[in-house]
């Protein structure tokens, strides 16, 4: 078992506020309203011009599903070529290690403000 799995059963309000921070964080960087007024935003170095940074946490870079809900079906597809190309010798079935619930309820906490 690993620590966050302890730290999950222990106090699993604690893990759920860990999510739902993430969340806060992650919407805040992407609102363009607050992020070019960071300093956090820019990078340190001077060397770097803050434009070139202008494309995190907007439509050009990755995307993030709002909520931060991992895509499990994805994810799923994901670990079946790993086994397709030989890495993996069994099929693991990723529904059975996900639990989507804290990030769900951090989601539904969040979405009510």
């Amino acid at each position: 078992m690993d620590r966050a799995q302890v730290v999950h059963d222990k106090e699993p309000r604690r893990h759920g506020r860990l999510h739902g921070n993430m969340l806060v964080i992650t919407r805040w960087f992407q609102d363009r309203r607050t992020t070019t007024k960071s300093p956090r935003s820019r990078p340190r170095s001077p060397k770097v011009p803050p434009e070139r940074f202008g494309w995190l946490f907007t439509k050009a870079d990755t995307y993030r599903d709002p909520n931060l809900i991992p895509n499990v079906e994805a994810l799923q597809r994901n670990v079946d070529v790993t086994q397709d190309l030989g890495f993996v010798k069994k099929k693991i079935d990723i529904k059975k290690y996900v639990d989507l619930s804290l990030a769900q309820e951090a989601a539904k906490r969040l979405n009510r403000i």
